[in-house]
Formats: C-alpha cells, structure tokens, sequence
C-alpha cells in the first residue's frame, strides 16, 4: 500500500507519520507569496499612500496631540522597524516629542516587563518617549464614549482619546472569533476597560458564526470593535507577514478600509481549499503557538470555526502540542472540573456574566461537543487531558492507526502552520 510521510513539528516535539495515500485527502500548508518589495520601502509607500485617509503631514502640525499604540510581547509585529519611520515623519512634521505618547495595547495581558519593553521598541525610543500599559480594572484610566449599537459601554485609555491622532501598529493574521487580527483590534480590546473587553468578548459574540475564524466582514465580535473605533481619530499601520515573518505587504490609513486591504494579501496565502468535508483533520501545533492548551486550541478554531469548515460533523482533529506551559488557562481547568461534561461548562456561560478568558472554555466544550479530540503533549498529564475531555495519544502515529482500524475509509487532512492557514470547503 502506497503511503505518504509528512513531518510534524511544535517546539522540541516533532513526529514523521506515514498515511496512506488512498487516505490522504491533503496537506494544507500557506501558499508562498512573494513579498511585494523591501521592507523599509514597503513601510515607506505605506505611510505615503494611506487608504482613505490623509498622510501624516497633511493631518498633524508641531502642536498635535499623537499617541501610538503598540502591540505587546504575545505578537510576533515589527514594532521597532516600522515606530522608527512613523517617529521620522513626526519630526519632518515638527509635532513636539512631549506631545507623542506610547501605548502598549495589551488589553487584559499581563503588564509588559521593562526588557520586553526595550525588545518592542528599542532603548532609544523606551527612553525618549513615555511608555505606558493598559490596566484595565483601573477606571480612572479611561474615558467613557457611549456605547456601540451591540450594547458594548466604551470605556477607552485616556492617553488614547486626548490625542488628536491615534496611531496604531499591529499586525493583521486570521484570529479565532475576530476574523483577523490587527485594525480595531488594537483600540478593543487592546486600550480599553476590562467592562468594555469583557462586554466585546461576550459568549453570545464569541459563539460561532457571530465569531468567525478568517471573515472579518460576518464576524460580530470584529464589527462592534470597529464602531468603537470610529469614535476615535484611528489611523492605522498594519503589517501582514509571512510564516517565516518576513514582511510581505503594508498597510496604513483608515482602520476599517486600510485593514481590509492588508487582510485581502493575508487571504491571498493563506486560503486553501477542500472538496469534500474531512473525517479527521491532523494540526501541526507549531511554536509558539501551542506554548500552552489554550493557545493551541486555536487549531481547532482552524478545523471548526471558518466560513465552511472543513471537518465532518462528530469527525475527530488530533494535534501535536508542546504545551510546556500547561493548559494556560485556570479558568479551563475550573470550569471542567466543577461541570464535568462540556455541555454543563456552556450552559454556565452561556447564562452568566462573562468572566476573563472564558472563550477559551467556550470554544473547548463547544469543539467537545460536535467532534472528538485527540492530542499529543508532553506537557499536560494524561488524567489532567482527560478531564478536560481530550484523547491523549503517545504519539500521532499511534492515534492514526487507532483511527485508521476504526475506519479504514477515513478522509484525513493536515494542517502545517496553522496561524497563516484558512481553510474552507469549496
């Protein structure tokens, strides 16, 4: 029998399997797209040609307000390459350094440390300028702008709303429930209130279709993100990137239109395409994508939350998961050892207020419950993966057999790189 060998890799762990190829339905992987020119120039044409807005000279003067708003250490975004030319452009202008303030956009994360501080900005920039994190649970913070037409109360970083232009750099990539990445992103949940994030990341816009892997336009979580942002003067610098990280393209202006326009080149790699739906999808975790359960999940997301997934209904994703920190998420292990089934953890909240990373128990009862999932880990013991409802494989080979003998019809996938892959039936 005629068999393919595909290498996996996450972390230190990585695992050759062989399939057969009667079985082998695809092994879905980015598409390589050349980057459309020199970073530096890219970054340059950018911030000269922003969409649907004016360029930075045609907007600000010495006496303008500007804040930039940056991503913090859980994005892989060149922040350093691309702050430098927006500062440039801030000088030729003359805008005042006291004027210019740095927020770090790291919504409820962790505060950033002083050397990760100098790792996204550089010393020089860290010293010329004040830096500053978002705290979320401190409502002197923020300034109340209403709320959106979902209901959403728009608390916003002050820092953010005094300014007269906001200057946000992100980086755009698919996202489990917000289509994408980048734009809007950085302003909710990345400057706002922990009322207002917990209010955009309701279970009921979590909750798929509303949230959407790889659709920015049906994505509701996305959409009420972006009315908030309307109320501010946002002009946005997005960078899209390849799986080697490697800018390919640049995007700047207006944080609707201009990130549209990076998620077209972000679509352009990493759709791919399947004719018929896939009894078991195999997920690369990667790294450091699967740092943790709970960033690994997002594997799932990639079989299960697209605009026509791919996996049957009741079929099985199995991934290769480092993990070697844990399942990354208490309140996983909370809600599933006090339910004990997924269907009594989304019934819980689903009917309660909504708690600080409870998508993530979301997601995981509600993949639970309309597929099977298999993991191998070398991080997360054994009883622990069963409690929470995951197969435990010794190794992805072994679970392939298993599966296989089951069913030796099965229709199997792979995914290689899943955070720059969105697949889709056709």
């Amino acid at each position: 029998m005629k068999a393919k060998r595909i290498k996996l890799v996450s972390g230190d762990l990585q695992e050759e399997v062989s399939i057969p190829s009667k079985n082998l339905v695809g092994v879905l992987t980015p598409k390589a797209v050349q980057p459309k020119g020199e970073p530096e120039k890219l970054i340059r044409e950018a911030l000269e040609n922003p969409v649907d807005m004016k360029p930075l000279e045609n907007i600000l003067d010495r006496d303008s307000k500007v804040t930039i708003v940056v991503d913090d250490a859980t994005r892989q975004t060149p922040t350093r390459q691309i702050i430098k030319h927006v500062l440039e452009r801030l000088e030729k202008i003359g805008t005042k350094r006291k004027n210019i303030l740095i927020q770090i956009a790291n919504g409820m994360h962790r505060l950033t440390t002083e050397d990760e501080k100098k790792k996204i900005l550089g010393e020089d920039v860290l010293n010329l300028f004040e830096v500053q994190d978002n705290y979320p649970e401190d409502r002197d913070c923020y300034e109340y702008l209403g709320k959106t037409s979902r209901g959403t109360p728009l608390y916003i970083n002050r820092r953010v709303t005094n300014a007269d232009l906001v200057v946000t750099i992100g980086m755009i990539k698919s996202h489990a429930f917000a289509g994408f990445t980048g734009g809007a992103k950085s302003i909710i949940p990345g400057v706002s209130s922990k009322e207002t994030i917990l209010s955009n990341h309701c279970f009921k816009f979590v909750e798929y279709p509303n949230g959407i892997l790889g659709d920015a336009e049906r994505s509701v979580t996305r959409r009420d993100m972006e009315e908030g942002a309307r109320k501010l003067p946002v002009f946005i610098m997005n960078v899209v990137l390849n799986k080697e990280n490697r800018i390919i393209d640049v995007v700047s202006g207006d944080v609707v239109s201009a990130h549209r326009r990076g998620v077209k080149t972000f679509k352009e790699m990493a759709e791919v395409y399947l004719d018929e739906p896939i009894d078991l999808v195999i997920v690369e975790g990667g790294y450091p994508g699967s740092i943790n359960l709970y960033q690994a999940l997002f594997g799932c997301n990639v079989a299960l939350t697209t605009r026509r997934p791919i996996l049957k209904r009741n079929g099985t994703i199995l991934f290769l998961a480092q993990c070697r920190e844990g399942v990354g998420s208490d309140i996983i292990e909370r809600l599933f050892d006090e339910f004990k089934d997924p269907g009594g953890v989304l019934n819980y909240l689903k009917n309660s207020e909504t708690i600080p990373e409870q998508w993530a128990a979301q997601f995981l009862a509600s993949f639970l419950l309309i597929s099977k999932i298999g993991i191998v880990t070398e991080g997360i013991p054994k009883r622990k993966l069963e409690k929470l409802g995951l197969i435990p494989f010794n190794t992805i080979q072994e679970a392939i057999d298993s599966f296989l003998s089951e069913n030796e019809d099965l229709k199997i996938a792979i995914i290689k790189d899943p955070d720059f892959v969105i697949p889709n039936l056709r």
